[in-house]
């Protein structure tokens, strides 16, 4: 964040720039703290030795006004800034508890998280007596970069993005002035690839002094995870990081013959990397090679024979923009990976190759003083990106909604279009930082995901075959939200693309993979609902929330011959509490049949008839699983989501999920409206105990009563089933309520016994059952 205000000239709030990145489109996995709070911890000034003592060293330290005796184990040169931490700080309380003689302690970089037992030596131009976490990196963001957006692995690329955010657009800084020595170059360039090559610059660089680097520039490669090497190397890591242009510095002595040459690699031919590998090379690497041997992969990695050490006192400087397909085929070859080889893969900003090796030299002359640059090389020039038009009429048809021109203008603008808006159209001249505008459809999503996805309508529907008709699946989708809204069901969205290890085992063999995923969060389609609703509930329980009834409508993907076969699903969730706590009830988990019960009101609403309930494979779901089947098809699975999978998600509670294929109900839902009248007469309810065998499933029995205990019988309940002594092994006792609906008169107890008794009669000889006990006499 400090490196970023320090390139914006702005002070900014890690939470509005990450809220502001999510809502683009690249949101932030994390918030770092390198440096939590703590105003105990400030930079001072090393004024003068007090006295050395066996194990350290008590000094004289000035924060602004402020003098204070500082204790440091370890040796600090004098007029040096350093950073100090007070008794109250955890950070020093330790070393101080027993001293008497200091105030605050020198804070060395293994305390802040760094390898080496050292002071802290902040430059000399740091303000005194300001907390620590003010002067250099304390809060970074892990910000997640699709592949195809090479331009946002720089802090230059967010700030475009940023730019948004506060409304002006940003301007690279222009790079610095260097005086080129002599227009004579020591070295040779030979581009013998001239398909991968677009761009080559290089420098020769004299009186280099190979260190270790200065703790502000080892502190910002720490912030942005690399491990340091040396000066060189360092400011090669950190102009990438700045501008996202990679550099590779070579010792100039271990050059042979003083050429350089970018050509392909020899079949078989062999190759070691700085990682002391040797790799096998093929005609798909792009190599930098001296007149017999290669140097390096281009854009991926160097090679110890041109690796830059203590003894190196001349550099040879490649700022170069190889092709996309050039790096991603040694990549593929050799299995290297590494920051410049992401961005080459990637696509680079053709305008920052010579500005990014003029920032490296000048961040480097000022920790050696008597550098010289001594020659420059060039080879081709940044390519014009083209331009593309968009008709507004397009726009708004995938936006379904009016876009505003004039803001779609601004937006491009800001982030470094150039725009020429007309009556029906936008044309923009691509900016040379962005590799992947290349239709109207890539800006479409530009000014989509700029202007705010959250103001795009969110519901989706369907074509019908004739224009002006109403696709009827689209009618369905309406009625079904309002059945599972009116049950205080909330609906969510999920992505299409999920990660492969998101899909339970028992569906892998149906999932799609895509070729060319954006990352690996988003690899394969969906092949159900279930792992996109799971993330859901998952992040729901790390904000608290663990109490859901959730529902989503949306497309899933299977294996096809040619190509994916696409159903529209329903999936319905709930987990936690089945109701609001309250003072007077005790609280209940949800469970099977709490979700068992919204599938049968379903059936009832659309007026399903002809389904029933089976068990089933446990599958990715527990014990508590069974499906709806229809004329022997299954059309819903619902059960208890499995532990393992549940675990997977970091989810502590039960689960219970229903899935089916909405189009499988469109042939058999019924839109007919049937009303009856308040019925004039009472209702009369009897129990039927049976004692069957446990292989005799209560919903059979249900159904075979319903359909023959008469047209006056109005429904047939469950209200208790017992397995278990004293009954009988294999044996179960299964209580039934009838319930009868008069019609035309108060029913009479003789008919009324007549009806259970023929029912009764009819059960036993269906299912071998014993009728248990007397019936009731209605009252």
């Amino acid at each position: 964040m400090r490196l970023l205000e320090r390139v914006t000239g702005r002070d900014l709030s890690a939470d509005s720039v990450a809220g502001h990145l999510e809502r683009v489109g690249f949101p932030v996995e994390e918030i770092i703290e390198l440096l939590p709070y703590d105003p105990q911890v400030r930079t001072a000034k090393v004024t003068g030795v007090l006295k050395h003592t066996d194990n350290g060293v008590l000094l004289t330290v000035e924060t602004d006004e402020e003098r204070y005796y500082a204790y440091s184990h370890v040796e600090v040169a004098l007029e040096g800034v350093v950073a100090i931490g007070f008794i109250k700080s955890p950070l020093a309380e330790k070393i101080l508890a027993d001293r008497e003689d200091a105030a605050a302690a020198v804070l060395v970089e293994k305390d802040l998280g760094l390898e080496e037992d050292r002071p802290v030596v902040l430059p000399p131009d740091t303000p005194l007596g300001v907390m620590l976490s003010d002067v250099i990196e304390s809060t970074v963001l892990d910000v997640e970069v699709t592949p195809n957006r090479g331009d946002l692995y720089s802090v230059y690329g967010l700030v475009r993005e940023l730019s948004v955010l506060w409304g002006e657009r940003f301007v690279t800084p222009p790079a610095p002035r260097v005086e080129i020595g002599s227009d004579v170059h020591p070295f040779r360039l030979e581009i013998e690839a001239e398909d991968a090559v677009d761009q080559y610059y290089g420098f020769a660089i004299d009186g280099v002094g190979v260190a270790e680097s200065p703790f502000w520039l080892r502190w910002m490669l720490h912030a942005f995870g690399v491990r340091p090497v040396n000066n060189v190397v360092d400011c090669t890591s950190y102009v990438m990081f700045l501008t996202g242009q990679p550099l590779h510095a070579f010792d100039a002595a271990r050059i042979r013959k003083s050429v350089v040459k970018v050509r392909r690699a020899k079949d078989k031919e062999r190759f070691t990397a700085i990682d002391h590998k040797c790799y096998a090379l093929s005609s798909d690497c792009l190599l930098i090679a001296d007149e017999n041997h290669p140097l390096a992969i281009a854009g991926v990695m160097g090679g110890v024979d041109s690796e830059v050490s203590e003894s190196a006192i001349g550099l040879f400087l490649e700022s170069a923009e190889f092709r996309k397909q050039a790096a991603r085929g040694s990549i593929e070859k050799t299995g290297l990976r590494s920051e410049s080889g992401k961005r080459f893969a990637a696509g680079i900003d053709g305008a920052m190759v010579r500005d990014a090796a003029l920032v490296f030299i000048d961040a480097l002359a000022e920790m050696n003083p008597d550098l010289l640059v001594s020659g420059e090389l060039a080879y081709g020039a940044a390519k014009d990106k083209g331009s593309v038009s968009l008709g507004l009429a397009k726009l708004d048809s995938y936006a379904a909604k009016r876009m505003d021109p004039e803001k779609a203008k601004r937006n491009l603008e800001l982030i470094g279009f150039e725009v020429d808006l007309k009556k029906d159209s936008l044309r923009t001249k691509v900016p040379s930082h962005r590799n992947d505008i290349l239709e109207d459809v890539d800006l479409i999503e530009e000014v989509l995901r700029l202007s705010g996805y959250d103001d795009l309508p969110s519901r989706f529907g369907w074509r019908a075959e004739r224009r002006g008709q109403r696709h009827p699946l689209s009618k369905r989708i309406e009625q079904i939200r309002n059945f599972c809204s009116g049950l205080g069901l909330s609906e969510v969205y999920s992505l299409s693309l999920i990660p492969m290890q998101d899909v339970p085992e028992e569906l892998q063999a149906a999932i799609t993979p895509i070729t060319n995923p954006l990352s690996e969060r988003m690899s394969v389609l969906r092949p159900s609902l279930l792992p996109g609703m799971l993330a859901v509930v998952s992040a729901n329980v790390r904000f608290g929330n663990s109490d859901l009834g959730i529902y989503e409508i949306g497309q899933v993907f299977t294996k096809g011959e040619d190509s994916p076969s696409e159903k529209t699903h329903l999936g319905i969730l709930l987990t936690g509490n089945a109701a609001p706590l309250q003072w007077d009830q005790g609280s209940r988990s949800v469970d099977f049949f709490d979700l068992k019960g919204i599938v049968e009101m379903f059936f009832e609403r659309f007026g399903i008839k002809g389904a029933h309930f089976e068990p089933a494979e446990p599958g990715y779901f527990e014990d508590e699983a069974c499906l709806v089947k229809m004329d022997d098809a299954a059309v819903i699975e619902l059960g208890r989501v499995s532990s393992e999978l549940l675990e997977h998600f970091d989810i502590a509670g039960e689960v219970y999920f229903c899935e089916s294929d909405l189009a499988a109900f469109e042939a058999v839902t019924s839109d007919e409206s049937n009303f009856e009248g308040l019925p004039r007469f009472s209702p009369v309810k009897r129990d039927m105990a049976l004692l069957l065998d446990t292989n005799h499933s209560a919903a059979d029995v249900v159904e075979f009563v319903r359909s023959h205990a008469g047209p006056l019988c109005t429904g047939v309940d469950v209200f208790d089933s017992y397995v278990g002594d004293p009954l009988p092994p294999g044996k179960r006792n299964l209580g039934l309520r009838l319930c009868f609906m008069p019609r035309d008169g108060n029913l009479p107890k003789e008919k009324l016994d007549r009806i259970i008794a023929k029912t009764g009669e009819r059960v036993v000889a269906k299912f071998n059952a014993l009728v248990r006990g007397r019936e009731s006499d209605g009252s």
